[in-house]
């Protein structure tokens, strides 16, 4: 079942840390794997968009991204939807 529910933060100028804080914040209710060593983003989100919540959306896996913080951006407009 998807959470209808917004992403509340954006990833612009934040650490891994702080973007994980804010999945488990909004999130908590789900399996969200952490891990403080950025170098593991791809296996982090990857395992987030397994999520039967999360895949509902569909939230994409790594590929195709160069940083967590690009993956970060896509992840919140497809939770989010279109701003306009």
């Amino acid at each position: 079942m998807a959470i209808a529910k917004f992403f509340t933060f954006v990833p612009t100028g934040m650490d891994w840390a702080t973007f994980n804080a804010g999945l488990i914040q909004d999130y908590g209710e789900e399996p969200i794997e952490y891990d403080q060593n950025e170098e593991n983003w791809n296996r982090v989100v990857d395992n987030l968009a397994e999520l039967p919540t999360f895949a509902a959306y569909p939230v994409p896996g790594s590929i195709g991204f160069e940083t967590w913080q690009s993956w970060a951006f896509n992840f919140i407009g497809v939770v989010n939807g279109p701003t306009n």
